[in-house]
């Protein structure tokens, strides 16, 4: 089997992050093969660096000096990290101890770029991410895969893995070489929503697939250490705004036309009879990066060899 980097994100985590790491040590003793399990903290200011230090010396700890939010955070673990398999975790997320087989097989195709886990509830019963199909929703990408989020019975029975849009970051392996090539997460999204989506995005765009393998079982109650960070109205706006860019960053004009522009320019004008202004907060906030957003166009655009169409296609199959 090939060998494994485990990068776990941390930032003020140290209600959660034992029970992160103790399931991982559990994963990595029973793969057959060296894991390097790497946590790059983010300018915690609570003690979790000195948990991690103290009962689990075999952890890789990488601080960052100053807060980079998550996108910044991964990147340098992956980036510092030795194997070219790379698994990245949320400190919120515990793993099943035998999660990491499934994932590998799949980098033996030089076409993978990322392979995403099955994610249940900590109840380790309720289902709660896997394949992502993409489609357009009264002009956002949205995303399901049958009910509640979850393909149909008669293929969950089968555990048949799926292309998918993405590769939800906070449980998923990398192709640590085309991550890098692809420069990492981008920095656009900082802090924090929807910067999973672009990277894949990008890389499906350069014929870079990614896959879902419901073998692999991880238990994550989401977004456990937000909730007691980002105020709900924040969150909301931060979301809305990189809902926007991800659509001005990465799709074709003609797909903008076709499925994002009237609905927005709807949008412009409810949302003001509502007197829902966060909505234009984040139009804002997405407006000011235009500049960025042309200059990561012309970046990108080179290097295209599939269509928005055919992405969207791909994730509706079965492997």
């Amino acid at each position: 089997m090939e060998k494994v980097s485990i990068v776990i994100t941390n930032w003020n985590g140290a209600k959660i992050i034992r029970n992160c790491l103790e399931s991982v040590r559990r994963a990595a003793g029973v793969y057959n093969s060296p894991v390097e399990i790497i946590v790059v903290d983010d300018a915690s200011s609570d003690e979790s660096r000195e948990i991690i230090k103290s009962e689990f010396p075999e952890v890789k700890l990488l601080v960052n000096e100053k807060n980079l939010g998550y996108g910044g955070t991964a990147t340098r673990g992956i980036r510092e990290s030795k194997y070219n398999i790379s698994i990245l975790l949320n400190n919120d997320v515990e793993v099943k101890e035998d999660f990491i087989s499934p994932l590998v097989p799949y980098f033996d195709d030089s076409s993978i770029f990322a392979v995403s886990s099955r994610s249940f509830f900590n109840d380790k019963k309720t289902f709660n991410e896997g394949h992502k199909k993409g489609e357009f929703v009264r002009g956002f990408i949205r995303f399901s895969a049958g009910t509640n989020g979850e393909p149909s019975k008669d293929i969950i029975e089968k555990k048949s893995s799926f292309y998918s849009f993405y590769a939800v970051g906070g449980h998923c392996a990398y192709s640590r070489e085309k991550f890098l090539l692809l420069e990492g997460i981008n920095s656009i999204y900082y802090p924090l929503y929807w910067e999973d989506v672009d990277i894949c995005y990008r890389a499906w765009k350069r014929g870079w697939k990614t896959v879902y393998e419901p073998k692999s079982i991880v238990y994550h109650e989401s977004q456990g250490t937000l909730k007691e960070s980002y105020k709900k109205k924040r969150a909301k706006i931060l979301m809305n705004r990189n809902r926007i860019l991800l659509v001005w960053m990465n799709c074709e004009l003609k797909t903008i036309f076709k499925y994002h522009f009237f609905p927005m320019l709807w949008k412009i004008l409810t949302y003001f009879i509502i007197l829902d202004f966060d909505f234009y907060r984040s139009f804002i906030l997405a407006v000011s990066k235009i500049p960025d957003i042309q200059r990561e166009r012309k970046k990108e655009n080179k290097d295209i060899v599939i269509t928005d169409r055919e992405i969207f296609q791909l994730c509706q199959k079965m492997l």
